[in-house]
């Protein structure tokens, strides 16, 4: 029965480790960046992708080519900067995780997000300090440039409330 469990836990592990192994990833080469995405295809026009792993996903541009727009405007009018995320008045565009749904828009599709759009995905803006979240990225005396959209749930699990003003 030990040996037993310790075959299974062992699986279970090898098992674990394979999974991450088939998630997207980075690829660099002579004429820029790339994405392989998990079924081997190169992402192609706009792709939520969390970069950095910290749980939040950025937005980025892919040419016909497969390469990440860098430092540009992208065929759609979209501002990238320097490591290809979309921006909006300097602000990097983001979505939690557990709002993200792995969505390729090509590059006729608008690449900006209505506020319509936004209140489907569950998403809400949070100011670098407080504990309220909002509706819009610029309630009150709130920043802007550094209020970050996460999905609505993952602010209530911060402990986050509902600003008075953005939600009567």
């Amino acid at each position: 029965m030990k040996y037993f469990k310790l075959f299974f836990v062992t699986l279970m592990v090898s098992i674990l480790m394979m999974i991450s192994a088939f998630a997207g990833q980075w690829q660099q080469d002579a004429l820029g960046s790339r994405y392989l995405k998990d079924d081997g295809s190169n992402a192609i026009g706009w792709e939520w992708i969390d970069r950095n792993n910290d749980g939040i996903a950025e937005r980025y541009y892919f040419n016909e080519s497969g390469y990440c727009l860098i430092n540009t405007v992208t065929p759609d009018g979209c501002i990238v900067d320097a490591n290809g995320a979309w921006v909006v008045n300097d602000a990097v565009q983001t979505q939690a995780l557990a709002a993200q749904q792995s969505i390729t828009q090509n590059a006729s599709a608008s690449a900006s997000t209505s506020k319509s759009e936004q209140s489907n995905l569950g998403t809400v803006w949070l100011s670098a300090t407080g504990s309220k979240y909002h509706s819009r990225n610029n309630c009150g005396t709130m920043n802007p440039a550094k209020a970050r959209e996460v999905s609505l749930d993952e602010a209530q699990s911060l402990g986050m409330t509902a600003c008075k003003k953005c939600f009567k």
